[in-house]
């Protein structure tokens, strides 16, 4: 029993340190596993941190793309604008020009019949209105030759819109028509197509005496 006890004493030592040791590799061990523990999670910050970075990085480039793009489409439709603008405004101008043209040409061709219808009233108003003047009696001749008259188609009074329409006739037209219906033929030019114009559709009967023309009286 003696013996065993000396034994059990001598062990014990030795198990208490191998306790020990064990406990402290156990500690190490543990220490370790936290450093492990602790590495993962500074490597999946570290991780974490570029994933944002990145997308932060993607986020910032597509939002310049896009401003780049908005930029490009505003400058393509400013443009589009201004040329739109230049081409109406050459379109207005060249309509302008147009409506000027036509404008000058209205104004020359007024101007030409205004001269035309002045060369007529100027050629009416210096003919000649004489009545027939017997000519020169030859000898053998004892009595007067009336002269040679040229003869007119009748004037169509329905068709004259106004006075001024007759006019174109002449003095020497007016005073035949005139005289076919018995209606004085003297006066100026304008005074005689008034005349005829205010005798259309109209019968002797239903014109006043001024406009008649008195009866020759015979020798």
């Amino acid at each position: 029993m003696m013996k065993m006890r000396v034994l059990v004493h001598l062990i014990r030592p030795d198990l208490r340190e191998n306790q020990s040791l064990l406990a402290r590799t156990n500690l190490d061990r543990s220490l370790q596993d936290q450093n492990q523990s602790l590495l993962a999670w500074t490597n999946l910050d570290r991780s974490l941190q570029a994933q944002t970075s990145l997308d932060q990085n993607q986020s910032l480039l597509a939002r310049t793309n896009l401003d780049r793009s908005l930029q490009a489409q505003t400058s393509l439709d400013q443009n589009q604008s201004l040329l739109a603008r230049t081409n109406l405004d050459r379109s207005l101008w060249a309509q302008t020009n147009l409506d000027r043209s036509l404008l000058a040409q209205t104004n020359l061709d007024r101007s030409l019949l205004a001269q035309t219808n002045l060369d007529r009233s100027l050629l009416a108003q210096t003919s000649p209105d004489r009545p027939d003047e017997p000519g020169p009696v030859s000898a053998g001749q004892g009595a007067q030759q009336p002269l040679a008259t040229t003869q007119h188609a009748p004037v169509d009074l329905d068709s004259a819109g106004s006075p001024e329409d007759l006019e174109v006739l002449g003095l020497g037209r007016l005073k035949e028509a005139l005289q076919a219906r018995g209606l004085k033929c003297g006066g100026t030019l304008k005074e005689r197509a008034a005349r005829l114009y205010t005798a259309r559709g109209l019968g002797p009967e239903e014109l006043g005496a001024l406009q008649l023309a008195k009866p020759r009286r015979r020798k």
